[in-house]
């Protein structure tokens, strides 16, 4: 609506606009009109002219008879028409110019009027394009939220069925019926001598659904619940599976994250267990919202992190089946950025011009990203160094969307969803992916470096090289971006901060000594 009423203030400006440069036509139309007056009026003073002259003629035959007297006379006459032919025609070429150039400037006038026109309504149909995918991301997202409650509001129902059928059954056995207890609360273990209840039993060895797995927490080498058959337990008289919390389950003593929670740190969870054979399930949150293909015990910082808490969630799993008490464990505060990193932005912002290479695009192509004052530059780097720009379009309108798991994200320009989809692209490390993004938010926003969440911490060489790559890289060449931003995988691995309790930052790329 507000796009829709700017194109009518617009079109009102374009109107009234025009509105002048009608009269100013009209006036040229007028003073066309009296150079045509001056033209009839120039004709008829020669038509007098030649009867001047005629009649001059005759009077000069006269004056020959009638002697020198009339001679003067005509002489006189003539002189003064010639200084009113000259006046006539003078008064018609200053109006001749005077039109000329009225018509020229309202041509001027029209033609850059239509062009400032042009550019607000291209400007008015990418903000009305941007908007509506904005509201379509929306709605996109919308369905998959709802989708996903309408699938926990299933597994609840499913859950409360079956503790009612379990309740059932313990009913039919005529035995002493146990005390409900609310969905998600672990049962208790029976007292030392007496068998478990069947309930119990048929609880304790239900198999646990893929989602509801994955809800906990299991990652990569934990353990699954085993399930345990009636069979086998009355047989033999060995204890089903311990519920959550019960006595005999693995138990976690102490949970703590070792790191530092700044932009490009590694947090690790160092969880000490009082059994033996235990596995672990890590699941990270940021700000209570769990974070995908995180299951390690060990975080790296995102600069999407930023202003949130971090947070992980640790589930024991024992050698047969049993799972422990869930331990969570936050950070101390909020994710901030390293001292240096807002000086570097500033930095940036007013030289005007940052550049990232060495970005691969789904293809494994070479891409190059050059923020330039008010645009951003998607550059495509050729095999002999050089470059090509092929989307260019305002920072306001440019956005940058981390994936999980890896070093890619999604980069949306105008430009790009007018050919097709926005581009994938993968970063060189988690380090520059971060820049990227914090330099995005920086030239779109000056101001904003000032609000960035800082901490005390002192960058390495490493880091301090990568900043300096990045700031550097405008003014190079591309051959020599190229060729000198190439990634020192093992530096940067070795790199990375290890759980201690210094405060250092460690990641980003290796440089030559010459460089």
């Amino acid at each position: 609506q507000a796009a829709s009423a700017d194109a009518e203030a617009a079109l009102l400006e374009r109107d009234a606009e025009l509105k002048r440069l009608r009269a100013g036509e009209q006036e040229a139309r007028e003073a066309r009109t009296q150079h045509q007056g001056a033209e009839l009026e120039l004709a008829r003073l020669r038509d007098q002219l030649e009867r001047a002259e005629q009649e001059a003629n005759s009077h000069r035959r006269a004056a020959d008879l009638e002697g020198p007297h009339l001679a003067a006379i005509a002489q006189a006459s003539n002189a003064a028409l010639e200084a009113e032919l000259e006046a006539a025609r003078t008064a018609a070429a200053a109006a001749a110019a005077r039109a000329d150039a009225a018509i020229a400037e309202a041509a001027e006038a029209a033609a850059v009027e239509r062009r400032r026109l042009s550019s607000h309504m291209e400007e008015t149909r990418e903000s009305v394009a941007e908007l509506e995918r904005r509201l379509a991301d929306g709605a996109s997202r919308r369905a998959v939220l709802e989708g996903e409650v309408q699938s926990l509001t299933k597994e609840l129902e499913a859950a409360r069925m079956f503790q009612g059928e379990s309740a059932r059954q313990v009913a039919k056995l005529d035995l002493p019926a146990q005390p409900k207890q609310p969905l998600g609360e672990a049962a208790s273990p029976p007292p030392a001598g007496e068998p478990m209840m069947l309930g119990s039993l048929v609880s304790a060895s239900r198999p646990v659904s893929r989602s509801q797995s994955e809800r906990s927490g299991v990652g990569r080498g934990a353990a699954p619940a085993a399930p345990v058959a009636h069979g086998a337990a009355a047989a033999t008289g060995a204890p089903a599976a311990t519920r959550a919390g019960g006595e005999g389950a693995p138990r976690i003593v102490q949970l703590k994250l070792q790191g530092d929670a700044v932009v490009s740190c590694m947090l690790t969870a160092v969880a000490t267990v009082a059994t033996p054979d235990t596995s672990l399930a890590y699941t990270w949150f940021r700000a209570g919202t769990p974070l995908k293909k995180s299951e390690g015990p060990e975080y790296i910082v995102t600069a999407a992190d930023l202003r949130c808490e971090i947070s992980v969630r640790v589930i024991p799993f024992g050698p047969g089946g049993a799972t422990g008490t869930p331990q969570t464990a936050a950070t101390s505060g909020n994710v901030t950025v390293a001292a240096e990193v807002p000086h570097k932005l500033r930095e940036w912002v007013r030289r005007g011009e940052s550049k990232f290479d060495g970005l691969l695009d789904a293809g494994d192509r070479e891409r190059a990203l050059l923020f330039t004052g008010g645009r951003v530059k998607l550059r495509e780097v050729k095999g002999n160094a050089t470059e090509k720009t092929i989307a260019k379009d305002p920072n306001t309108s440019v956005r940058v969307e981390f994936l999980p798991g890896d070093l890619s994200f999604i980069l949306t320009m105008p430009s790009l969803l007018k050919r097709g989809e926005p581009v994938r692209l993968k970063a060189k490390s988690s380090l520059q992916r971060d820049l990227l993004l914090l330099c995005l938010a920086a030239f779109q926003a000056p101001d904003s470096i000032a609000a960035l969440p800082t901490a005390p911490i002192t960058l390495k060489p490493a880091f301090a090289a990568e900043c300096a790559g990045a700031a550097d890289a405008g003014q190079r060449s591309p051959a020599s971006s190229i060729t000198s931003e190439q990634t020192d995988w093992n530096a940067l691995t070795n790199s990375l901060p290890k759980a201690s309790k210094s405060r250092t930052i460690s990641f980003g790329r290796s440089r030559s000594s010459k460089e």
